[in-house]
């Protein structure tokens, strides 16, 4: 089980500081990747959306349900009813 994507940890060495608080940060990214993901899951997203619409959240710091939904039809051309 992959708990953060490749896709959306690189979205983050970008934006990660070094030292004294990069644990902390590591810490909120962790948890920022992994409620992105519980979100575009609950927005309907599947397989490699799932990612795609996590990532795109987290690197807009916009982690919202009304966002993922936006981003799921986007993506694959579907309306989400939730």
């Amino acid at each position: 089980m992959v708990i953060v994507s490749a896709q959306t940890s690189e979205v983050f060495k970008k934006t990660l500081p070094s030292g004294s608080f990069a644990g902390d940060f590591r810490s909120l990214f962790l948890h920022m990747s992994l409620h992105a993901r519980q979100v575009a899951i609950a927005a309907g997203a599947t397989g490699e959306i799932i990612e795609k619409v996590a990532a795109q959240m987290v690197a807009e710091k916009m982690v919202r349900s009304d966002r993922a939904e936006g981003l799921v039809k986007e993506y694959t051309g579907k309306q989400v009813h939730t």
